[in-house]
């Protein structure tokens, strides 16, 4: 099952493929995903079942955008999305001022949802704390927000890359102490 690590929509959205799985490889799995990450409600998922337009192209098309946008590049498709996603969207009243309701179309919601998201995370998320668990060293390599007091973690989650890459220096190293013993 994929795990949701990255602290930040926009992050765990980037974290839906690696360089081998893919986690999402058709609408269903999107959608579920996104009731998971709670980004459409069931009734919303729904929706965009019943009338999906490009909500899976769409969907991929924004993964992609989000390691190019934090590499600095392609932020004019970025913005000219944002811009098309606000228009579409609605300010509502709230107690107290107002609230905003992104994405009302269900052909249009859950991207319209997930470009506010990354536009957030390059507005309002503190990308010195971007980092990425290092698959040169065991790690997934999913991109997640270090919130650790002294930015120090090293790995998604200790709970899982964390514990396998311990686990596995453990065992190399004790088979090389069996060995070294056998030699003597």
């Amino acid at each position: 099952m994929l795990r949701i690590v990255g602290g930040h929509l926009a992050l765990d959205l980037a974290n839906t493929a690696t360089a081998d799985q893919e986690f999402l490889p058709g609408l269903p799995a999107v959608l579920a995903w996104a009731q998971r990450v709670e980004v459409l409600t069931e009734a919303e998922a729904e929706q965009v079942e019943r009338s999906p337009g490009d909500t899976f192209a769409e969907v991929l098309r924004l993964r992609a955008l989000v390691g190019e946008t934090l590499a600095g590049r392609r932020l004019d498709t970025l913005t000219a999305r944002w811009a098309e996603a606000i228009g579409r969207s609605e300010l509502r009243p709230a107690d107290p001022g107002a609230t905003l309701v992104v994405g009302r179309d269900p052909e249009t919601m859950l991207g319209d949802r997930l470009t506010v998201a990354l536009v957030d995370l390059l507005q309002h998320a503190d990308l010195a704390k971007l980092r990425t668990c290092p698959p040169e060293e065991g790690g997934c390599g999913f991109l997640f927000l270090d919130r650790s007091r002294n930015r120090s973690r090293r790995w998604c989650s200790m709970d899982d890359c964390g514990t396998n890459v311990k686990v596995k220096r453990l065992t190399e190293r004790r088979r090389s102490a069996a060995e070294s013993r056998k030699r003597r």
